[in-house]
Order: C-alpha cells, then structure tokens, then sequence
C-alpha cells in the first residue's frame, strides 16, 4: 500500500504546473489555471479539488475512488455502464486487489458484425 503525505498537494502541484491541467477546479482555487485547458498529455485532477479519502487502481482505466465527502467515482473499460453503477462497489475493488481475488461479471451485448445482429453473452 502506498500512502502520501504532505502539507499541502496543491502547492507540491503549483511547482510543477506545466504539467497539469487546473481547470476544472473551481475558480477561486489557488490552483485554478486556464493555462493547459484540454491539452492532450496533461495529468488532470479527477475529482477537481475535492479531497480524496483513498484510491484502488487494478489497472489502467479500472480504478476506484473514494471521496472525503463519501462520494465514489468508479470506472471499469469495457464494462457497461450499469454493472458499474449497480453491482461494482470500492469495497469489491479493494477486495480484488487484497486478496489478488478475480470477478466476473455476465454481461449481454447486441453488435453488429458484418451486417448481421449477434447477442453475445
């Protein structure tokens, strides 16, 4: 587990601010910057200033936060949309990670393939 400490994240940003994208934070963050808006390769705050309790990553693009203010931002790629919000919790995440646990989901998918409707399960 790693864990970081600081006295101040936004001000270990600000001396390093050329390779963030600040703005989304709020307007009288001192953070706040219109300088890298939307500039493809800049690290980008996901949660845009508000306090983040704790972190679980699986990999790339599959990760959970847990917000200070109890709210939780979870995103799993190639996972619909309502496995995610209905059935993926922090907890399952941390679990996965802890344990080196796998999960599995059944999901039902309607695509196209050459022209032909397919039901994949």
């Amino acid at each position: 587990m790693l864990q970081v400490e600081t006295e101040d994240v936004y001000a270990d940003m600000r001396k390093s601010a050329k390779e963030y994208d600040f703005s989304d934070y709020p307007k009288g963050h001192p953070g706040y910057s219109t300088e890298n808006i939307k500039v493809v390769g800049k690290f980008k705050g996901e949660c845009c200033s508000r306090p983040i309790t704790e972190f679980v990553g699986r990999r790339p693009k599959m990760y959970s936060i847990l917000e200070a203010s109890g709210g939780n931002i979870r995103k799993a790629k190639g996972v619909q949309r309502t496995v995610v919000k209905k059935d993926l919790r922090h907890e399952l995440y941390k679990q996965c990670m802890d344990e080196r646990k796998e999960l599995k989901h059944k999901q039902i998918v309607i695509r196209s393939h050459v022209h032909q409707m397919v039901v994949y399960e």
